[in-house]
């Protein structure tokens, strides 16, 4: 995983509150990989759509230098 290796990431969020739904563990979790990202980006604004996670997708792939 890229935390434990050192090497710095983006998160790339399809909206604010993706996680709202989730279990508390996960939240938890989610939020702390969030923190530990070198930028946060939220793609589009809330409620949950289906089609905002390909947007989401397609925005890493168009802005980004290298994918891994």
């Amino acid at each position: 995983m890229a935390i434990g290796a050192g090497i710095p990431f983006h998160a790339y969020v399809p909206f604010v509150g993706q996680e709202d739904s989730w279990p508390m563990s996960q939240r938890v979790y989610y939020r702390q990989l969030l923190k530990a990202a070198g930028q946060v980006i939220h793609v589009s604004n809330p409620p949950y759509a289906a089609w905002k996670m390909q947007k989401r997708n397609e925005w890493m792939v168009d802005n980004s230098d290298a994918l891994v």
